[in-house]
């Protein structure tokens, strides 16, 4: 090759517009597969993962919002949004004057619901320890236990009970709770109220509550209906708990402690 077509090669235009075509082409290919990749996988994801979403995050939050219970693996614990009713002049009958129809609601919620068994497993898993009280070995050796919102409800019923406009119906009626002595019924609704605070402060509620105002009223009052609250599934948990008491608790439940057992100086 001569000088000439050395120089006439090197003035030649290189085809640069050819290889930004091909570039083009190229990303345009690569976008399109991966598009198609992504579309597949969320397909695939939609039919084997979609259905199943919903409950995933109900147990997420339950996971980490609770301990592990002994119900759980036979009720699906779900959540929804409620707006509740206790406004200030409202006519729930669980707040109405004393009566037998007011009693059997209070005693429907489940305030009275009884014992039910936890097997081993299950009862380690929810922080019951070793030491606490079981059934003889020969019955199961499971433990005696109760679920905590019904002894929550129990407690705010003996405080309903207890109150200044309830306490004499009741106790002329000679209540379970009225037979002890007074200073013992005053202990017993300390604790409640105690165990009701904790609870109010270990679920704190971040929920908001709005003001509204009223003809007439040189002040605004807090709107009660117009909260929404993230409720979990009451009557699911007490058909659950219904089933699981044991009603009376008789002599062949019961034993003397094991080596191991928890035995305490005082009622904790």
């Amino acid at each position: 090759m001569g000088k000439e077509d050395e120089v006439s090669l090197l003035e030649e235009p290189y085809p640069w517009g050819n290889l930004k075509q091909k570039g083009r082409h190229y990303s345009q290919c690569l976008g399109i597969v991966i598009a198609l990749i992504c579309s597949s996988a969320g397909f695939l994801l939609g039919i084997f993962i979609g259905p199943h979403w919903p409950g995933r995050l109900d147990r997420l939050c339950l996971e980490k919002t609770t301990i592990p219970s002994p119900m759980v693996p036979d009720i699906k614990i779900a959540y929804h949004e409620q707006n509740f009713n206790s406004t200030l002049f409202g006519t729930s009958i669980y707040r109405q004057e004393p009566s037998p129809e007011v009693d059997q609601a209070w005693v429907d919620l489940g305030v009275y619901l009884g014992v039910i068994l936890v097997d081993e497993d299950k009862a380690l898993k929810a922080g019951i320890t070793k030491g606490h009280v079981k059934t003889p070995q020969n019955v199961g050796g499971e433990y005696f236990a109760n679920v905590e919102v019904f002894h929550q409800l129990h407690c705010l019923n003996l405080l309903r009970k207890t109150s200044h406009w309830n306490y004499n119906y009741y106790q002329n009626l000679g209540e379970v709770e009225f037979e002890n002595e007074e200073r013992f019924l005053r202990i017993h609704a300390d604790h409640c109220l105690d165990a009701l605070r904790e609870q109010l402060m270990c679920t704190a509620d971040i929920g908001i509550l709005p003001y509204i105002r009223v003809k007439g009223k040189d002040r605004s009052y807090p709107d009660f209906l117009a909260a929404p609250h993230m409720c979990r599934n009451f009557e699911d948990i007490r058909s659950w708990a219904i089933k699981a008491q044991i009603g009376e608790v008789g002599p062949e439940l019961l034993h003397d402690p094991y080596p191991g057992d928890i035995v305490l100086d005082e009622i904790p």
